[in-house]
């Protein structure tokens, strides 16, 4: 449920960043796009660690349950 929030935050970021950022000056075009995707490529890149955090404690816990039995 956790990468589910994190998913709609992620989504709810970009629609505000699409509010911000889009204007038809045709200078502001290019600069625009740069910026949100830099943006939007560190979101991404911080959602995948909070996920490949997450998945590998939950193998370190298994590990260590599989010691208990």
């Amino acid at each position: 449920m956790l990468i589910l929030y994190d998913v709609l935050s992620e989504s709810f970021l970009h629609l505000l960043l699409w509010l911000i950022f889009r204007q038809s000056h045709l200078n502001f075009i290019n600069v625009r796009t740069a910026y949100a995707s830099k943006i939007w490529t560190q979101l991404t890149k911080n959602l995948l660690t909070k996920s490949s955090t997450k998945r590998f404690q939950e193998y370190i816990r298994g590990q260590r349950r599989k010691e208990k039995n």
